[in-house]
């Protein structure tokens, strides 16, 4: 029977966090927090720590906002400047900051649908509180993606489309969660760049496995369209992929699956190599 990497072998999935790059410092306060976040549905709490940390019980979700003022080091964005899906002024937003806030969920996942409905909540839940704040960009931390407010507006659009849709029982709601912002992606070259091949960064949270496309001839924009429809299929059928089975391409080629276990430098990887198909 072909090998499934199922969820005993992960065990619980890592925690999402968001950063929200602030022109000057917090200025957070509880009473107000908690006015301004009774606009959001559902019964949901706000409590104070010495610390000025907040603790925001919504839903079964707990999250924790931390106050952090200065700014984040340059260093941490330097994958984010290079690959962050439809940025333009990332160089600014990282040289005007000068603190931030970060958000994340205490509680943690062991599948697919419950880390994404907390990552869900977790982008609704930030991009309120940006409204309180002088706010530049959110970092996505799992992934290294930085998205301007435009950019993020976007996808918290996009999230209200999906609930939308799940109203209606509508089919294709996945395909309109914010998987590039979710999900970083890494080109790998081989052959002194002759091939490249794809890995992604952040799926870990939500399947307990990265994606591996190994070295193909295709040109970059193609390996990204295949690597985030493959994401897009298991956010909508989960992770049922084995090892041994195929992915269809085309006609002629098609992705051969296998599995590689976690390391102590790296998460487990969903293995796809392009293969030509028989007859």
């Amino acid at each position: 029977m072909p090998e499934k990497l199922r969820k005993e072998e992960h065990g619980v999935l890592p925690n999402v966090s968001l950063m929200i790059l602030l022109k000057n410092h917090s200025s957070l306060a509880e009473k107000a927090l908690t006015q301004h976040l009774s606009q959001l549905p559902g019964n949901l709490t706000v409590t104070a720590s010495q610390d000025g940390a907040f603790m925001v019980q919504w839903g079964p979700n707990t999250f924790v906002i931390m106050q952090v003022n200065h700014a984040i080091p340059d260093e941490t964005f330097q994958i984010a400047l290079q690959t962050s899906y439809g940025l333009q002024n990332g160089e600014q937003l990282v040289a005007e900051h000068q603190a931030h806030l970060i958000l994340s969920p205490l509680n943690s996942n062991e599948d697919m649908g419950p880390a994404i409905a907390t990552a869900f909540d977790l982008m609704r839940l930030s991009h309120s509180v940006a409204q309180m704040e002088n706010t530049l960009g959110f970092f996505w931390t799992s992934s290294e993606t930085l998205h301007d407010q435009a950019l993020f507006d976007h996808s918290v659009s996009g999230l209200e489309q999906v609930m939308q849709m799940q109203a209606k029982k509508q089919e294709g709601a996945q395909s309109a969660l914010p998987a590039t912002y979710w999900v970083g992606l890494r080109l790998l070259s081989n052959n002194r760049g002759a091939t490249l091949g794809a890995m992604t960064q952040g799926l870990n949270a939500f399947l307990g496995y990265e994606i591996e496309i190994k070295p193909t001839n295709w040109p970059a924009k193609v390996l990204a369209e295949r690597i985030y429809g493959t994401i897009t299929y298991l956010f909508t059928n989960g992770p049922i992929l084995q090892a041994g089975q195929t992915l269809g391409v085309s006609k002629i080629e098609q992705f051969r699956i296998s599995f590689e276990p976690a390391t102590d430098r790296r998460s487990a990887l969903l293995v796809l190599t392009l293969e030509r198909v028989d007859g």
